[in-house]
């Protein structure tokens, strides 16, 4: 089973969370991969920040989108953290490790997929649907659809979301987008073995996120999960 560490290691506040330091601090402790966020800056700089504001997780305010690179570089992230560049992370990390990465906004997919085969990273691409009301996310599955068969993708959903259209019309969606995983909200409750049994019957890995408690992942393991995002991927 794939430990992930969710935006790093957010379970460590030091290192903030989609930090350089976040994401060596979570492979440090027993990742095996780390799940990053990206967006744009207003220089079109693909930056790792899962807010649409920088108000959580900098001292800085108001939107990522405002602000070059350079001034977003200012703003402290953690300690002596910073807000980093995705090629940077990918310079670092992505020829060891498998890189998730979320697109955050629409229209990021062409230039994500560019930068990773230029840096000859491992990487995995998912994306909520559009109309999954997702916090903080504007993309959707079809942006995937773009470029999967030549790169991995996963659809990212929400239990609300499975529930509504149903697991079978779910993994077929999947299917459909050419997907290679399946990335579900926690809710162990919700997480029934037809779901992974069905999932894997089609070929599709099983990710589930975000499991911070122990007794949660130990359950989600014997269901055969395949990976699990935490914010202390130590646990896992």
């Amino acid at each position: 089973m794939l430990k992930i560490g969710h935006r790093g290691a957010p379970g460590y506040p030091r290192y903030g969370e989609n930090t350089i330091a976040s994401f060596a601090k979570a492979l440090a402790i027993g990742a095996d991969a780390v799940e990053l966020d990206v967006r744009r800056s207003k220089d079109n700089k693909l930056v790792v920040i899962h807010d649409k504001t920088l108000d959580r997780t900098t001292n800085g305010h108001g939107l990522v989108s405002d602000f070059t690179y350079d001034e977003l570089r200012m703003f402290d992230a953690g300690r002596a953290c910073h807000i980093p560049l995705l090629e940077n992370v990918l310079d670092i990390f992505g020829q060891h490790y498998l890189i998730n990465i979320e697109l955050k906004e629409s229209g990021l997919m062409d230039e994500v997929v560019h930068t990773a085969l230029a840096k000859k990273a491992q990487v995995l691409i998912s994306s909520f649907d559009a109309d999954d009301g997702a916090e903080y996310s504007d993309s959707s599955w079809e942006e995937l659809k773009i470029w999967s068969g030549r790169i991995d993708v996963a659809l990212l959903a929400t239990m609300k979301k499975v529930s509504n259209i149903g697991v079978n019309n779910f993994i077929s969606a999947a299917k459909e987008h050419r997907a290679t995983a399946i990335s579900l909200q926690k809710p162990v409750a919700c997480f029934k073995l037809d779901i992974v049994k069905k999932a894997h019957k089609e070929g599709l890995t099983v990710f589930a996120w975000t499991v911070n408690r122990r007794f949660e992942a130990e359950y989600l393991k014997r269901l055969g999960i395949d990976g699990i995002f935490s914010d202390r991927p130590e646990i896992l």
